[in-house]
């Protein structure tokens, strides 16, 4: 089932990575919706579809829209999904909290809301394939917070946002081969 759900904010990519032998090589097993994950969609800088806009005045690419996680008062916006290689090597393993004799989590996307933050996948037999967000703002220590039983039901929660609600969205065009909106001058 998990194969055939899309999610427009991604771009797909299909791969076919042998995870058994990284698991090997790094001694870990990986969540089956991690990898389907993997395997489906891009990953990386570019990962997230975020439609972009060429303002004039700066010169600049801004995007239109961010997805993000919403709880209570906390706000996690995503910025990317980590390629495999570098969640692995981004692994906290001596964090008393995420490593190895914590929660064992890895980073899986970066947040840059709250700064320093993102989304981290379980890797512990208590927590296999739970999503945690991590908040590193204004707290001496790390938290981790369960906020999903897995990636995909994380990925179905996200929300998308408009950023910035002045823009006049009908004046809006795009040039063949471009990947971006232009503003029409009026």
């Amino acid at each position: 089932m998990m194969n055939n759900l899309v999610y427009s904010f991604l771009y797909s990519e299909k791969k076919d990575l042998d995870f058994s032998i990284i698991e090997k090589e790094r001694g870990i097993v990986l969540p089956l919706s991690y990898k389907i994950f993997l395997n489906k969609y891009k990953v990386g800088d570019e990962s997230l579809n975020k439609q972009s806009y060429l303002d004039e005045d700066i010169g600049f690419k801004l995007p239109l829209v961010s997805y993000q996680y919403k709880q209570n008062e906390f706000l996690l916006e995503l910025d990317s999904f980590l390629s495999l290689e570098t969640a692995l090597d981004d692994r906290p393993y001596d964090d008393p909290v995420l490593g190895d004799d914590g929660l064992n989590l890895i980073r899986i996307a970066y947040s840059s809301f709250p700064s320093g933050g993102g989304v981290y996948l379980g890797l512990n037999r208590d927590n296999f394939g739970f999503i945690y967000r991590v908040d590193w703002d204004g707290d001496e220590n790390t938290t981790a917070i369960k906020i999903s039983n897995d990636l995909f039901q994380f990925l179905s929660i996200l929300e998308p946002v408009i950023i910035d609600d002045n823009l006049d969205y009908t004046n809006f065009y795009k040039n063949w081969g471009e990947d971006f909106w232009r503003k029409k001058e009026v």
